[in-house]
């Protein structure tokens, strides 16, 4: 309106401003504008476009727009083939993006601790767990210094549910948590959560504990995610006192949730405290916590699995008057 044409920075600006706001196609739109008036965007403007493409998960325009980079010699940065190799892990195309790892190597830019966590990511997303330990073998020889989310990624691949079945595993856990404090990384609530519950699902039950008790010595607060996990252990090796009071001290912090509740129900349930479980079930609906169908589940099967069917037929029913729909699992268990 003024009469003064936008420059390269007046561009690259506002490109970059719409990216971050989410708005990719005014983006591209104003990137286009901005070739055709003669401006030539410089590596940055660039990056912000990729990222943005990225963001929205559209990795194919985003690669493309890394060849455009290269036809029109504007070299791409570390941040530009990051983003490109985080979104195609994401996308679960792992060979993809190690072949543009490789690439981006290949041409002397060195990579970060991102684009190796995003690598490390993508390799335990797809099981690839000793590619996993290579990646991060390989950031030490770099001279790369892991972060705390580089332990979590690889904290949380090793406690998965399919790999806590062999014990050793939990001991691996067990050395990258130790590895993670003796490169001067705290932990944090999430660590401490990811090795407790790999612990309570291998029934290693003691140290599971230990590492809860461990969590109010080093100034951390356990949280509702902590204490559930912790009380579904306790109930799973069979410490079912030993749930109960730590279902009391959380009643006592009220930082529970239905999710709390409903591990409680499966645990009273499972060793036979059927009036209790009632019990529980009836506080939760003074309070209106019984808000989803899966309560109404771990009750209903319990009280199925004690011979009580009228008392099932009878939630089954209370559970349509309050509007709730049953699902596969209630109408199997029916």
């Amino acid at each position: 309106k003024l009469g003064v044409e936008p420059n390269a920075v007046t561009f690259g600006t506002l490109i970059n401003g719409l990216c971050i706001k989410g708005k990719i196609h005014q983006a591209v739109r104003l990137f286009d504008q901005m070739v055709e008036t003669g401006c030539k965007p410089n590596v940055i403007t660039y990056t912000s476009i990729v990222h943005g493409l990225c963001k929205v998960g559209n990795t194919n325009a985003a690669i493309k727009l890394l060849k455009v980079m290269d036809d029109r010699g504007v070299e791409p940065n570390k941040v530009t083939y990051s983003a490109i190799i985080d979104s195609l892990c994401k996308d679960k195309l792992i060979t993809d993006a190690f072949n543009l790892f490789s690439e981006m190597k290949n041409k002397g830019i060195l990579p970060d601790c991102a684009t190796y966590n995003s690598l490390i990511q993508g390799a335990c997303n797809l099981g690839q767990w000793k590619e996993a330990t290579r990646l991060r073998s390989e950031m030490v020889t770099m001279n790369i210094i892991p972060d705390v989310f580089t332990f979590k990624i690889l904290l949380d691949a090793i406690c998965e549910e399919g790999l806590v079945s062999d014990l050793s595993q939990m001991d691996g856990a067990n050395k990258v948590f130790d590895l993670m404090i003796s490169k001067g990384l705290l932990p944090d609530v999430i660590s401490y959560n990811i090795l407790i519950n790999g612990y309570c699902k291998c029934r290693r039950i003691d140290e599971a504990m230990r590492f809860f008790n461990e969590m109010s010595q080093i100034g951390l607060i356990p949280n509702t995610v902590t204490y559930t996990t912790m009380i579904g252990g306790l109930y799973l090796g069979g410490r079912d006192v030993a749930a109960k009071e730590l279902f009391k001290e959380m009643l006592h912090l009220n930082n529970l949730d239905v999710v709390t509740y409903s591990t409680m129900l499966d645990g009273l349930c499972n060793h036979r405290n059927l009036d209790e479980a009632l019990v529980l079930f009836q506080a939760m609906k003074d309070d209106e916590l019984v808000s989803i169908i899966v309560c109404y589940n771990v009750l209903i099967e319990g009280v199925c699995k004690s011979g009580r069917i009228e008392d099932a037929r009878e939630m089954f029913s209370a559970l349509l008057v309050k509007g709730l729909h049953p699902t596969v699992v209630t109408y199997t268990i029916m």
